[in-house]
């Protein structure tokens, strides 16, 4: 549980109760290191806390409701499937591929529930 503890603002830069925590969220938003951990650097941590019961690349997508996505993409049956790598550019569609969606969508839903962006790339 790598950014629990970190689920509230905080003055200084990054978490002080974990600094795991700073090296999942402050690649995604370097605001959180450089100048204050705010409240959406709190809110990306509450985010990953309460996924990390289920966020895993083992995960079953058929206990989720993917009815979001277009025909064109659907996780599949594996989360092992793909790679970030794969999803360094912008796509008019929501999602990129499992291992990726399972790594930025907790923190961004914006990214699997409309579209794949640059903020998502």
């Amino acid at each position: 549980e790598a950014c629990c503890d970190c689920t509230e603002e905080e003055d200084g830069t990054g978490c002080s109760a974990n600094p795991e925590c700073d090296q999942i969220v402050c690649p995604l938003d370097s605001w959180c290191c450089n100048n204050q951990w705010d409240y959406i650097c709190a809110n990306g941590a509450n985010n990953i806390c309460n996924a990390a019961d289920y966020w895993s690349w083992e995960s079953n997508y058929d206990d989720y409701d993917y009815s979001w996505y277009d025909d064109s993409y659907y996780p599949g049956d594996s989360g092992t499937d793909g790679s970030c790598c794969d999803c360094t550019g912008e796509s008019y569609g929501p999602g990129c591929n499992a291992v990726c969606d399972n790594e930025v969508c907790p923190l961004d839903s914006y990214c699997c529930n409309n579209q794949w962006d640059s903020i998502c790339a």
